[in-house]
């Protein structure tokens, strides 16, 4: 409950006669109300629920906010005005915004308020609902027009917190707390939703380029290397015992060996 409930308010203001003769009566009528067979006579006494306060009016000035429960009033010359201190809930009409690099966006935005100043919230703004909504979509179009598509789509959290604080700092006065901004949803251009979705098969892509570029390096770097092992003389020689195996595993009446000297053929090719 706020510090403010209850609390009488200095009323520097003085009643004119008139005033005071209505008052006297409303009085007397609101006394006579209780009488059984006197139902014509309006009804002194008023009944404010829980989560609600009622601003207590005397020839339409602010005398006293009243808490919830039964209270006496002189029905010719006070009035209460209900003030609901529950969480409403606004759901915003969709909202095109042109974001920093020039995409059009639709953003369905619901903001949660709540009244903590009955008095500002009843007396310092006409149109409380409508108030918050043109505010939320000049708040919108700022913030969100301040960063680019990427920003909004990873980012949406920081983005309701930022719209949260321009419009506290503003609402303030109006006695009215913004307990969150939501952003529900972002509906982009279909043009602009297919290439968002070619972004990730693009970089898959690319991914698996560099991954074969890679492995043909890899690839003829083991070659270049697998070459120069096998021009080797050991290499060679091993060929060479691998081909007479061969040969040997087929019948024929005459096998020739040749000879493998390595060295002597070095010196044949240097002379």
């Amino acid at each position: 409950m706020q510090n403010n409930i209850n609390e009488d308010i200095q009323d520097t203001g003085k009643f004119t006669c008139y005033e005071n003769c209505i008052s006297c009566l409303g009085k007397v009528a609101g006394c006579l109300s209780l009488i059984p067979g006197f139902c014509c006579f309006p009804y002194p006494y008023q009944q404010i629920k829980q989560s609600y306060v009622g601003l207590l009016e005397k020839f339409g000035r602010y005398q006293k906010t009243l808490g919830p429960g039964l209270h006496q009033i002189n029905p010719f010359s006070e009035q209460i005005k209900i003030v609901n201190l529950k969480t409403n809930v606004i759901d915003l009409n969709r909202q095109s915004i042109i974001t920093n690099d020039s995409i059009i966006v639709n953003i369905d935005t619901v903001i949660f308020y709540r009244i903590n100043e009955p008095q500002k919230a009843q007396y310092k703004i006409q149109d409380l609902n409508m108030s918050l909504q043109e505010l939320t979509y000049a708040c919108l179009r700022t913030v969100c027009g301040e960063n680019n598509l990427q920003v909004l789509l990873d980012q949406r959290e920081d983005i309701n917190l930022k719209i949260g604080e321009f419009m506290n700092a503003q609402t303030k006065q109006w006695g009215v707390f913004v307990e969150q901004v939501f952003i529900k949803d972002m509906i982009l251009d279909k043009n602009i939703v297919e290439e968002l979705s070619m972004v990730p098969k693009s970089r898959r892509i690319a991914q698996s380029k560099i991954i074969s570029c890679q492995s043909d390096v890899q690839s003829a770097i083991l070659q270049r290397e697998a070459s120069d092992l096998l021009a080797a003389d050991s290499a060679m020689q091993i060929r060479y015992f691998d081909t007479i195996q061969d040969i040997a595993q087929f019948q024929s009446a005459k096998t020739l060996f040749m000879i493998f000297d390595g060295e002597q053929d070095k010196k044949r090719e240097q002379k």
